[in-house]
């Protein structure tokens, strides 16, 4: 087998969605108070803080899929779909994930030829430093696009029909928990941590809120900076402010950081 790549490290750790409250003025002001916050706590261990944390990339819905019984999780599969609210189209994400990088990699979701899916191989990295590996593969669907029963995902990615295991393809699919977020993705930042390379983490801060319920109330409060290299060169210097980064978020940002948060596709499937 090939080794596949690590073509992306994102560290990922949850807030207090309390201190993103009110309409997007206020949220907007938030992140740049936790963004000073960041600046004065990772700027010591970093080789620089870059712009600002106030650039609205994404208005979207998320929302997910599984059978009743959950089984595409329970064998630690996701079905996730993106649309934007400003026009921004549909797109269905497939992505299997394992601590275990050699059996994440052995999943790969590859796509024949003529598929127009973007497939990547990544490391997510959670609180203490928990490591994730996860194959996906995303392609932009038509607003009529089914998505009812596992067949559909099956005719979307034809590499899920040999790789999955336990499922009929006429099982009904439906939307976890009947809960959609409504995402808002604020970027701008960076993480300088690589000199020689000139290595930069972009940083996101994201925020859900429930469809069903008023918009000045967040359900969840994501923050992550990622870096990448397509041939897997990651410098000893550029990892290990990443990680001394990481930890500092942890360790000296009691205010912002909360410790008790779910992520965000556990808080979905509850």
């Amino acid at each position: 087998m090939t080794k596949a790549k690590v073509c992306s490290r994102e560290y990922k750790i949850m807030l207090k969605s309390s201190r993103f409250a009110g309409d997007e003025t206020q949220l907007a002001r938030s992140a740049g108070e936790f963004w000073a916050e960041c600046s004065r706590k990772l700027g010591p261990v970093v080789l620089g803080l870059v712009g600002e944390l106030k650039e609205v990339q994404a208005r979207r819905t998320i929302r997910f899929f599984d059978t009743p019984g959950r089984e595409l999780n329970n064998s630690l599969y996701i079905v996730r779909e993106r649309a934007g609210l400003d026009g921004g189209g549909r797109e269905i994400t497939l992505k299997f994930r394992h601590p275990d990088r050699y059996v994440a990699a052995d999943r790969g979701l590859r796509m024949t030829q003529a598929s127009k899916a973007k497939c990547k191989f990544e490391e997510d990295i959670k609180p203490q430093f928990q490591q994730l590996y996860s194959f996906s593969s995303t392609m932009r669907v038509p607003a009529e696009q089914k998505l009812a029963r596992v067949k559909h995902v099956g005719d979307l990615f034809p590499g899920f029909r040999t790789a999955f295991r336990g499922f009929r393809e006429d099982d009904p699919l439906a939307v976890v928990g009947d809960f959609t977020a409504r995402e808002l993705v604020i970027g701008g930042g960076s993480l300088y941590l690589g000199k020689r390379y000139g290595v930069y983490a972009s940083c996101v801060l994201v925020v859900w809120h429930d469809h069903r319920k008023d918009a000045g109330d967040p359900a969840v409060a994501e923050f992550s900076f990622k870096y990448g290299d397509k041939g897997e060169a990651y410098g000893g210097g550029t990892v290990r402010r990443a990680y001394d980064a990481f930890q500092s978020l942890q360790t000296t940002m009691p205010d912002w950081i909360d410790t008790d948060s779910k992520t965000k596709t556990a808080f979905v499937y509850g």
